[in-house]
């Protein structure tokens, strides 16, 4: 983490069992305690091969993997924690760090086994259950991630590490960000990484979107020390940036300066008044849009844990940075909270291993809302990985930026990534076809209305289809659609968006019936005996009607209702009336205005001709004095069910069966253009 901390030494003093005093030991523990973790290491290897004491070589195993974890090598901190715990080493905080270890590489269900080991060992401790849950959340989010893409910034990245981006200019075509890469100023070593000390290098996007070679910008910012984790003011005239190194064996403890440009270069940078704490660390400033807020990072006293979030107020009338406040233990842990970034809409980025995550460090955002942040939420996968994600920025007004990370696949131990979220596309199609022949019908008009309160319609193409695109067809919006043309039946259906997190191509089809102008069977509508009240088995088909008048509003119908040829025709003329009349009275209370429909009784004076094959069944359902089994009868297309041929028919029941083909219900269109009279 000393390369992210920029200096932010946190170093771990190791109280452990008494060593040999072998004098490759004694200066393996002083680079160690130096912070010069690279020479230690293998200090600490030479001396383990000669030492002889168990307990003295599980802690020299300990001390390795320590140092591979300063210098985040997972690999090898896995292997010599792994040892570590294997030669018995006491203390179970190997087994924590081993299991943090696997978590950053990846190796979920390994680290879960060896977090719930660790709470065995450490019960008191909340890392060992709150581990094995990040472990499982981790694997849930890979499995399914967020929309968001990331990409590797392959043509500014190193080898070395390249992370902290910052936008130096309003159209977002330069960058700043951190580096220490070999052409940074000075020739000294960080002997806590090994590598040169970082600088603030420059990088512009030309024309043709090619990101030119970055440079470090020039002295006084950038100097023989560290320097980075900068932000600018809204006029991109003010920098403040970390600073941090050694001078003459002296640790000097990062701080955050205030430079202004002039012209290409800069005013000597000037160390903000607050970071008057030399014990304490300050660094990676991050600006509110309007300059009055600075958020960063320190460990200075009053914090929650490590390295905590804080924020100072500018106060205009004394032009001068106010006492830092703790944004409180909402934001901050017992761990490490760093890298804050405030957008300009007023929600807070940061990164922390202390709040549930997937690795190390990972991206979180918060808001602010009763006088207080709160509403802590990972940013889950891609955006965080099982390695270091930090360092998050974003354009104003828009889900795309820059992000740093050490995950697996970069070019060096850190690198910048670009992230985007595309948008979500949604489009709607369909054909409009025949219901009796599915052939396509043109011109039908698809009118489509949503939730949101929207209301777009088209006409169907020669091909019968139609399409509503994304610039139509919105996320989170429920939709009721028609489809209508004259002479047709018309068809509905629904479609909803709420709750669709990807691109989608939805098909809705339409199925529109012509209208024919003869009268069409009701199926199975039937009385009860010589009345007009209807059975039970009549609902469904009357139901159907229902459907085809509420989806079709301007069409208006004729009911006739027609008896069997027994019986008076004055007596049939009134109980098919009846019929008729009780057949207008349950769409009306189904709904259906009173006006699109006329009651005609046509008695016994219309004998039915089949005009294809049917079957009847009769049953003791209350419409006949007929109280035997059910039974059913097949007639043939072209029958003419008049009383002639009915009495030609040897079987009482089968003629039943045909006197109720014959006592049928039916309805024709009449107009297709009402329209409802006006309320009062």
């Amino acid at each position: 983490m000393k390369i992210k901390l920029l200096s932010f030494f946190v170093v771990l003093l190791i109280a452990g069992a008494a060593m040999g005093q072998s004098s490759i030991l004694k200066q393996a523990n002083l680079e160690f305690e130096k912070s010069n973790y690279f020479d230690a290491k293998d200090l600490y290897k030479k001396a383990f091969t000669k030492e002889k004491d168990k307990a003295v070589k599980a802690e020299i195993l300990f001390k390795i993997g320590e140092c591979y974890r300063m210098f985040l090598d997972t690999k090898n901190q896995i292997a010599w924690y792994d040892k570590a715990v294997k030669a018995n080493y006491p203390d179970p905080i190997a087994l924590l760090y081993l299991a943090q270890a696997q978590k950053m590489s990846g190796k979920y269900a390994d680290a879960t086994v060896t977090f719930n080991k660790y709470k065995a060992a450490a019960p008191t401790d909340k890392r060992g259950e709150e581990g094995a849950q990040s472990c499982e959340l981790a694997a849930k989010w890979v499995q399914k991630p967020t929309r968001y893409t990331v990409s590797n910034m392959a043509s500014i990245n190193s080898k070395f590490s390249d992370f902290a981006a910052a936008y130096a200019k309003k159209d977002y075509r330069v960058l700043f960000f951190t580096s220490n890469r070999e052409e940074s100023l000075g020739t000294a070593v960080d002997e806590g990484t090994g590598y040169k000390f970082t600088d603030i290098y420059e990088t512009t996007l030309d024309r043709k979107g090619k990101w030119s070679t970055p440079k470090p910008i020039p002295a006084p910012v950038n100097s023989p020390v560290n320097e980075g984790a900068c932000c600018f003011d809204r006029k991109y005239s003010e920098m403040f940036f970390t600073r941090s190194g050694f001078a003459k064996g002296k640790d000097l403890r990062s701080k955050i300066y205030v430079t202004k440009r002039r012209g290409q270069t800069w005013d000597e940078p000037v160390a903000l008044p607050f970071c008057n704490n030399d014990s304490a660390t300050y660094g990676h400033p991050s600006l509110s849009v309007d300059g009055t807020h600075l958020y960063f990072a320190s460990d200075m006293p009053g914090g929650h844990g490590g390295l905590d979030i804080w924020v100072s107020t500018y106060d205009k009338s004394k032009k001068a940075w106010g006492d830092p406040v703790n944004l409180g233990p909402n934001i901050n842990t017992d761990g490490n909270e760093m890298y804050p970034y405030i957008r300009n809409d007023g929600v807070l980025f940061f990164s922390s291993d202390g709040h549930l995550g997937m690795g190390g460090l990972d991206i979180f955002k918060a808001t602010f809302a009763n006088n207080e942040w709160g509403d802590v939420t990972n940013m889950k996968y891609p955006i965080n990985s099982p390695a270091d994600d930090f360092a998050i920025i974003f354009e104003d007004g828009a889900e795309r930026g820059y992000l740093s990370s050490n995950r697996d696949g970069g070019k060096g131990s850190d690198d910048i990534y670009s992230f985007n979220l595309p948008p979500i596309i949604l489009t709607l199609r369909g054909v409009a076809r025949n219901k009796d022949n599915g052939n396509p019908i043109p011109e039908v008009k698809i009118e489509m209305v949503g939730s949101d309160g929207s209301s777009i319609s088209q006409l169907t193409d020669k091909t019968g289809a139609y399409k509503f695109d994304s610039g139509q067809f919105h996320p989170n919006v429920s939709y009721k659609l028609t489809a209508t043309k004259k002479d047709y039946l018309g068809d509905k259906g629904e479609v909803s968006t709420v709750g669709q997190e990807t691109s989608k191509d939805y098909v809705l089809d339409f199925k529109l019936k012509p209208i024919i102008k003869k009268p069409i069977v009701l199926p199975n509508v039937l009385y009860v005996f010589d009345k007009t009240i209807l059975i039970d088995i009549s609902k469904p088909s009357l139901d159907s009607l229902v459907k085809i008048l509420d989806e079709n509003p301007t069409i208006t119908i004729e009911i006739d209702a027609n008896t069997d040829t027994r019986g008076g025709v004055e007596y049939n003329q009134k109980l098919s009336q009846g019929r008729a009349e009780t057949v207008v009275s349950y769409l009306v209370d189904h709904g259906i205005d009173k006006d699109r429909l006329t009651a005609v009784g046509q008695g016994k004076s219309i004998q039915r001709t089949l005009e294809e094959d049917e079957k009847v069944t009769i049953s003791a359902d209350g419409s006949t004095l007929y109280n035997g089994p059910a039974k059913t009868f097949s007639f043939k297309k072209g029958d003419y069910l008049s009383d002639e041929f009915i009495n030609k028919i040897a079987d009482k029941d089968e003629q039943e069966a045909a006197h109720q083909l014959n006592r049928r219900t039916e309805f024709k269109i009449l107009r297709q253009d009402f329209a409802p009279k006006p309320k009062n």
